[in-house]
């Protein structure tokens, strides 16, 4: 494409990496149905990127979601925890159902307006429901606090495709099958692309090699790259 014209931005720090993107978006006046930015990491980018369009009331669709953290529901969830922590009724051993089932108490009968929160609801309700068939007796406090953390922490709300009139905000592979007029690539750092390219911690890279079922992490690592080069170089090829 003989109008494509690559800018590289550089910035100290993800938030500053974010603000950057942001403000330009915002001083050039770029239409958000026509923008995507892609991210080598989930987090930090979804979670700041999507403050500042609350911030700004810039509408947005994520790939990824967001955490449930960010919501009504899962606060109350964590409050009450807290506040079980430090109950000195439960000094040891503690019903882990019937903790769950406060909690499905508290919950439920909470009137949510946001969709976000709503959403968050039904998810909650669902996982506890389902702790409760399987974590039946009793159980020392700190183990059932911090099952009952474990449950959500990694939970996602507001997962979704790109949407009309809201910019997107996805991993990089997207930007394979999607194409909009203004792209943004965050966090092009060596760190992002290889961060969880770990060698197995049983079997070394040098002896999967003898393991046609295993794959080597170098190769995952290389197809990485060459889906990320593919990315950036996506608009000069069209």
């Amino acid at each position: 494409n003989k109008d494509f014209k690559p800018e590289f931005l550089k910035a100290y720090g993800s938030s500053n990496e974010v603000n950057n993107i942001f403000r330009k978006i915002i001083e050039e006046n770029l239409k958000v149905d026509q923008t995507a930015v892609y991210y080598l990491q989930k987090e930090p980018y979804t979670q700041q990127f999507y403050n500042l369009a609350q911030k700004y009331n810039l509408p947005v669709s994520i790939a990824g979601g967001i955490s449930i953290n960010n919501t009504e529901p899962a606060a109350i969830y964590f409050n009450y925890l807290a506040e079980l922590r430090e109950n000195p009724n439960y000094k040891n051993q503690m019903s882990a159902t019937a903790a769950a089932q406060e909690l499905i108490k508290k919950i439920a009968q909470k009137k949510y307006k946001r969709a976000i929160d709503k959403e968050a609801r039904d998810i909650i309700l669902t996982e506890l429901k389902l702790f409760t068939e399987y974590f039946e007796l009793s159980e020392a406090k700190e183990v059932v606090i911090k099952r009952l953390q474990d449950l959500i922490k990694d939970q996602r709300v507001n997962i979704s495709a790109p949407e009309p009139g809201k910019l997107y905000l996805a991993p990089y592979q997207n930007s394979l099958y999607f194409s909009r007029d203004n792209e943004f690539i965050i966090g092009l750092e060596e760190n992002n692309l290889f961060k969880s390219q770990t060698e197995n911690p049983v079997i070394l890279d040098i002896e999967r090699t003898n393991y046609s079922n295993l794959k080597l992490s170098t190769e995952k690592s290389k197809k990485d790259l060459a889906n990320l080069e593919k990315a950036v170089n996506k608009s000069a090829e069209n």
